[in-house]
């Protein structure tokens, strides 16, 4: 018999409750202000954490539309640990974010540098990083976003490669950062 993870059920329970489709975002007062600290921020990794389900990556969306809207295109790369939470963001990009385009680097997924230039976003799964190095030089993200930083952090040296892609911003996610000094 095959059992299904507590997580992923809970995330088949939240797709099914959450059918209709998604026309207009409008973001809580707590997701305006880290707006406004990712527009306004200067220093190097931009930390933003509230507690689970709190709209991390809504939020983190919004600020791609607006970029898109400020700037025109620009690619976004997202980095995750888990297979799992890259599907899922995936799937809530798709979802909610009707007007952008999302790639993906992992998975055994075949890599198209000329498809992956067209997609607004890109999620890689961290263990995939040497495949996006050989790639790297096609790219110039604008915003380099690290969900659930803590396993970043726990990572140290492991982690300095993803510290160091060329980008304007870096935004780091969680609910649970291990370096509570910023």
């Amino acid at each position: 018999k095959t059992t299904v993870a507590p997580s992923i059920q809970r995330l088949l329970l939240e797709e099914k409750a959450n059918e209709e489709e998604c026309t207009e975002i409008v973001p809580r007062d707590y997701q305006e202000k880290a707006l406004q600290i990712i527009s306004t921020s200067t220093k190097p990794i931009i930390k933003i954490q509230k507690p689970p389900q709190t709209g991390k990556g809504i939020t983190v969306g919004i600020q791609i539309i607006r970029d898109k809207e400020k700037y025109g295109f620009s690619n976004n790369l997202i980095v995750v640990e888990r297979r799992f939470l890259a599907r899922q963001h995936q799937r809530m990009f798709l979802k909610k974010f009707k007007g952008l385009k999302v790639g993906f680097i992992g998975d055994s997924v075949p890599i198209n540098v000329d498809v992956l230039k067209t997609k607004d976003i890109i999620v890689l799964i961290a263990q995939s990083f040497p495949h996006l190095k050989k790639i790297l030089k096609h790219f110039n993200f604008r915003n380099v976003i690290m969900d659930e930083f803590h396993h970043f952090e726990l990572k140290g040296v492991r982690a300095q490669p993803i510290f160091k892609i060329p980008s304007v911003k870096k935004i780091a996610l969680s609910a649970t950062f291990r370096d509570q000094s910023d």
